[in-house]
């Protein structure tokens, strides 16, 4: 299982742990029908987030973490993606960052998004213009302590400045097709609000960050683990991320009980 959520305090390792997590839940935000299943949302003061998959015979399919955060971005929504292995609840976005109006298919860059609630916005036009936020799951990162410190870490003949973003997901790996783009960045930016949290759920500690940079404003989150000294404001973060997106244009809710809902009690 891949590790995308131990950034908002989760330690699952397998199956087994996941399961086990979804047992300890108990009530729920929010409950979606779509035309294909069900997604149940789970979420905690904290901002972590889970967002469970069922089909319509109420069967579990799956699941993803998200974060509730304070980043909002304009982004030109340029094409729906589907991976092969995505199942029937699971997408993402390739999105523009800073589109032009007259141009919504143009901007600073392009980039995929993973969308937790994604057969939400099966009646979404593309191209469209649309409100984000989005949040970036830690999967390495350095922390500089200002702007100067990591102009000074740059020896490579190819630096990068200290608001840059590079789209990994877009780049083709071999034998990877653009129906298969990821949700992954390498991005640098300065942080602009800082706070350690807990989740709610596990009650294990982690990092959020607001952090600015080339083209936009990004949730960070990061496994406490990962980093030895909290970030600061002014500081300057540096990594590669995996990218989960909600488009705020389109949410509601629908509140009901978990154990309800699955008929666990």
């Amino acid at each position: 299982m891949t590790d995308h959520f131990s950034p908002i305090g989760f330690l699952i390792e397998s199956e087994d742990d996941f399961k086990e997590l979804i047992n300890q839940i108990e009530e729920v935000e929010e409950v979606i029908s779509v035309k294909k299943g069900i997604y149940i949302r789970w979420s905690s003061e904290c901002g972590a987030e889970l967002w469970l998959q069922a089909d319509r015979k109420n069967r579990f399919i799956g699941g993803s973490p998200h974060f509730s955060g304070a980043s909002r971005m304009e982004v030109g929504l340029a094409t729906k993606v589907q991976r092969p292995y995505d199942n029937a609840l699971e997408g993402a976005f390739k999105a523009w960052a800073d589109p032009p109006p007259e141009d919504l298919t143009s901007g600073a860059y392009p980039f995929v998004f993973d969308a937790p609630d994604f057969a939400v916005y099966s009646e979404v036009q593309l191209p469209s213009l649309a409100t984000a936020q989005i949040s970036a799951f830690a999967e390495e990162i350095t922390i500089y302590e200002s702007t100067e410190a990591f102009l000074a870490s740059q020896t490579a003949e190819h630096k990068l400045a200290p608001q840059s973003f590079i789209p990994l997901g877009l780049f083709p790996d071999t034998g990877r097709s653009a129906e298969s783009a990821e949700a992954r960045a390498m991005f640098t930016g300065e942080v602009v609000k800082v706070e350690e949290k807990v989740n709610d759920l596990s009650r294990e500690p982690f990092i959020w960050a607001l952090v600015e940079t080339f083209g936009g404003t990004y949730d960070v989150v990061v496994a406490s683990s990962m980093i030895d000294e909290l970030p600061v404001e002014g500081s300057v973060v540096s990594g590669s991320f995996w990218l989960s997106g909600r488009l705020l244009d389109y949410v509601r809710k629908e509140r009901r009980g978990l154990r309800r809902l699955l008929g666990r009690g």
